[in-house]
């Protein structure tokens, strides 16, 4: 049995997303009419599905796994490490994919390095999109939330959670015992 059950079950799909339609619905728009937006921000509770929604719409637009620059602003919160971020992402990629860049916990990121990345937001190289994910909304400019087309996520109802906990038990031969 794997213990990393989580990324096993991870939604590798928008119609996988569970208690998110409203999300869901809006970048199925977007996409099907060529019109995705690129700077994104997911704002929510913790594991409501932030990441994995931006790892899907990275997916969607052809990225693989080396188009993809994910960040943890937790540890790489600086005006340096912006910077560096503002160099990369000037060079397209040598498959001619997008380049996607997953910020998580970007509430963490430090006055100046927002200041760094305002002009490649606002002006986002047509080969470049970005994903900031936050758990705390009110914590990021308004400079930046202005910027950004953004979705609020709701928790998961306990309906959806519990379904999803007795299907990965029966994937996996786990017997639940209920009290």
């Amino acid at each position: 049995m794997s213990h990393e059950l989580h990324l096993k079950y991870r939604p590798k799909s928008l119609d996988s997303v569970l208690g998110q339609d409203h999300v869901v619905n809006s970048i199925k728009h977007s996409i099907s009419e060529n019109n995705l937006p690129h700077s994104l921000l997911f704002t929510g509770s913790s594991g409501v599905g932030k990441t994995t929604l931006s790892r899907i719409l990275a997916s969607y637009l052809g990225c693989s796994d080396t188009d993809i620059i994910e960040m943890n602003a937790a540890n790489m919160n600086g005006v340096d490490d912006a910077r560096e971020l503002d160099k990369n992402i000037q060079y397209k990629t040598l498959s001619g994919n997008p380049k996607f860049v997953i910020m998580d916990e970007c509430h963490r990121l430090s006055g100046a390095a927002w200041d760094m990345l305002l002009k490649p937001i606002e002006e986002a190289p047509e080969h470049v999109y970005f994903s900031f994910c936050t758990t705390e909304i009110s914590k990021i400019p308004k400079t930046i939330q202005t910027r950004c087309h953004s979705y609020v996520l709701k928790d998961v109802c306990y309906d959806d959670l519990r379904d999803l906990v007795d299907f990965v038990a029966g994937e996996e031969n786990i017997t639940l015992i209920e009290n």
